[in-house]
């Protein structure tokens, strides 16, 4: 995101129109989940990867954002998460 634009702003005239485009609506869950995190929004991130998810369950990389938005809040959760994404996607860069 370019330095000094408004979180808020961009999460509204960006990505929640993209969410409505079913080509581009697990990307954009996965863009508005990591911001987020970015922004300290762990409730926000874990409900826009959940989203995601939805779309395309086996999205190893909406997984590792949902599994980072619990990291702190519950861990044995998101050690579950980071099971699943490396049972998946064993050479995932994050996991």
């Amino acid at each position: 995101m370019a330095a000094g634009a408004d979180a808020k702003k961009v999460m509204a005239q960006f990505f929640e129109p993209a969410k409505k485009k079913p080509e581009v609506a697990a990307d954009a869950a996965l863009a508005l989940g990591e911001l987020a995190i970015e922004k300290g929004d762990f409730a926000r991130a874990a409900t826009e990867c959940r989203a995601g998810l939805k779309l395309q369950p086996d999205s190893a990389a909406l997984r590792f954002t949902l599994a980072r938005a619990f990291e702190d809040s519950d861990r044995e959760k998101c050690v579950n998460l980071l099971e699943q994404v490396i049972e998946s996607n064993p050479s995932h860069g994050g996991a």
